[in-house]
């Protein structure tokens, strides 16, 4: 969210893209569940993996959240399954609608790491791989979205950079 996708679009043509779309107002799950549902896959997400802004996890610390973001999760529960062991508290950050977000990349497993490495090598140092596509199982329903870990992963920047101040710390 916090730079262009120029570099992205140019790198995952490089490393053979299966898919991609831009993460904007139906959040990530939204996103990645129409990517699922058509597709006949299913995918697994590693909440731990999510880079998430400072700022953002200070909002999701304190119950703050977006106006769609209820509407992003009534939509897209439907195809979500959390795993044992996986909390729900970071849950809002799937279905968070920033728009100009970054992109959702479906690469071969082969080139995930390559793709990484550019990206870092030019300055993108939140790019990061947040799951994988899985081959349905038997009898399981296809375009499943399955979330696992408890918490959204590494913060990124600062809450003081222009993001939300708990209330206990804004000025009067």
């Amino acid at each position: 969210m916090a730079a262009l996708n120029r570099d992205a679009s140019e790198l995952m043509l490089r490393h053979g893209a299966h898919a991609c779309t831009d993460v904007t107002g139906f959040g990530l799950a939204g996103h990645l569940v129409s990517m699922v549902r058509g597709s006949g896959v299913n995918a697994e997400i590693d909440m731990s993996a999510i880079p998430v802004l400072a700022s953002a996890s200070a909002c999701l610390a304190h119950e703050v959240f977006g106006g769609a973001v209820d509407r992003n999760q009534a939509y897209a529960m439907s195809w979500i399954d959390i795993t044992e062991g996986a909390g729900q508290g970071g849950l809002p950050v799937l279905f968070d609608p920033q728009t100009s977000g970054g992109l959702l990349i479906a690469l071969p497993p082969a080139q995930a790491e390559a793709f990484l490495d550019d990206m870092k090598m030019r300055g993108h140092t939140a790019a990061a791989a947040i799951g994988r596509i899985v081959e349905k199982a038997p009898g399981q329903t296809e375009g499943r979205v399955i979330v696992t870990n408890a918490a959204p992963g590494p913060v990124r920047g600062r809450a003081s950079d222009g993001g939300y101040e708990p209330p206990e710390r804004q000025a009067d």
